[in-house]
């Protein structure tokens, strides 16, 4: 049963508008102009505020305190740094002494040592050279670095021990002298360990 009067009468459907029609009837929104939007792009100041800059430079600095704690780059390099301190002023003290004694000793007294019984097969010369080129290595693994000149004497003064402790390798292998070659082994690895570090890593 259809209801009958004003408030239950049917309101009769509505025409379709047109979609051109509807734009027109679309109430117009201006569109800003280049020298508007120029101007508001200016006002914007995208700059954070002061207490923002200091929080951010807290923050900053706490993440350098964390990342130094757990990888501490410099730290390592200092101590490698003073590693190889510490490994030339070994090679300084032991060549400086080895050195000296060959010069300070004819080849007589150095024979007389049963641990130095290779000199016997060796001129005089020879050994004098060898105490002279040991008394500059030792010299010149410390005093380049201490007072910062001419540093590439460093690693020269270093290789230049190496090749001796080769030949001596050389030597005490044909005398059957294991024990020296051994000991001259480790001194050849300490040199060679110097050179390698001041020529790269731990340069000056």
């Amino acid at each position: 049963m259809v209801p009958t009067g004003t408030a239950g009468r049917m309101s009769p459907p509505r025409a379709a508008v047109p979609a051109a029609q509807s734009q027109a009837l679309a109430p117009a929104c201006p569109r800003p102009t280049v020298r508007e939007f120029t101007t508001f792009e200016n006002s914007i100041d995208c700059r954070p505020a002061p207490q923002y800059d200091e929080r951010a430079n807290l923050i900053l600095d706490q993440v350098d305190t964390w990342v130094g704690a757990c990888c501490p780059v410099r730290d390592r390099s200092r101590g490698m740094n003073i590693l190889v301190w510490i490994v030339s002023g070994l090679l300084a003290a032991l060549f400086l002494m080895a050195g000296s004694m060959k010069l300070a000793k004819s080849k007589v007294q150095l024979v007389a040592d049963p641990k130095m019984g290779w000199a016997e097969s060796l001129p005089e010369g020879l050994i004098k050279f060898i105490g002279v080129a040991e008394v500059a290595g030792a010299l010149g693994l410390i005093l380049p670095g201490v007072f910062d000149i001419a540093t590439w004497l460093v690693p020269a003064a270093a290789i230049g021990l190496a090749a001796i402790m080769a030949g001596a390798i050389v030597t005490h292998g044909r005398r059957g002298e294991w024990s020296n070659v051994v000991m001259t082994m480790v001194l050849l690895v300490l040199a060679v360990f110097v050179a390698v570090e001041r020529i790269g890593p731990q340069a000056f």
